[in-house]
C-alpha cells in the first residue's frame, strides 16, 4: 500500500514538498494491529498498565520509487488505545519557548487517558493553551480505543 502510494505521489509532488503516511490494520480477532508508516509522528500506544510509542520513521512518501516499507506488528487486546497525530502537537511552544516534545505528550496522555469525556478533547485543549493557541501547523489528532 505505502510503495504504491509512494510512486503515485512521486509523480505529483512538487519538488521541496513531501507528505507523510501510516498505514494500519487492526485485527480484533487476532488482537494485533499491524502497521507499517512512512515519515509519520511516532504513534502512541497503550493499556491500563503502560504507554509508550511506536515507531513512526520510514522513507517519506513520495522521495523515491522503490522504497521497501516495514510491516510490524504489535498486540493490541481489548482495552489498548493508539493515538495518531501530526508534528504541531508536540512542534507547538509555549509562551517561554518549551516546546512539549514527545515526552511532554506522554505526559498528557497518562493525565487524560481517563478521562470521563474521552481523553482526546482534554488532550488537544491542554495542547493548545500550552501553545498560546499559536499552533503554526496543521493539527491532526485522532485517537483510537479498543473497549
Amino acid at each position: 500500500m505505502l510503495d504504491q502510494l509512494s510512486r503515485e505521489l512521486l509523480e505529483v509532488l512538487p519538488i521541496g514538498h513531501f507528505a507523510t503516511a501510516l498505514y494500519g490494520i487492526i485485527d480484533t480477532a487476532d488482537d494485533t494491529l499491524t502497521y507499517a508508516a512512512a515519515g509519520s509522528t511516532n504513534p502512541v500506544i497503550g493499556d491500563s498498565t503502560r504507554i509508550r510509542l511506536l515507531d513512526g520513521s520510514g522513507v517519506y512518501p513520495g522521495i523515491c520509487d522503490e522504497e521497501i516499507y516495514d510491516t510490524i506488528v504489535e498486540p493490541f487486546p481489548p482495552g489498548s488505545f493508539l493515538f495518531f497525530y501530526s508534528d504541531a502537537v508536540i512542534e507547538g511552544r509555549s509562551a517561554t519557548g518549551v516546546m512539549l516534545g514527545e515526552a511532554g505528550l506522554l505526559d498528557l496522555i497518562a493525565r487524560h487517558r481517563h478521562s470521563e469525556m474521552g481523553p482526546l478533547i482534554p488532550l488537544v485543549a491542554d495542547v493548545l493553551k500550552a501553545s498560546g493557541m499559536q499552533v503554526q501547523d496543521d493539527l491532526t489528532a485522532i485517537w483510537i480505543a479498543r473497549p
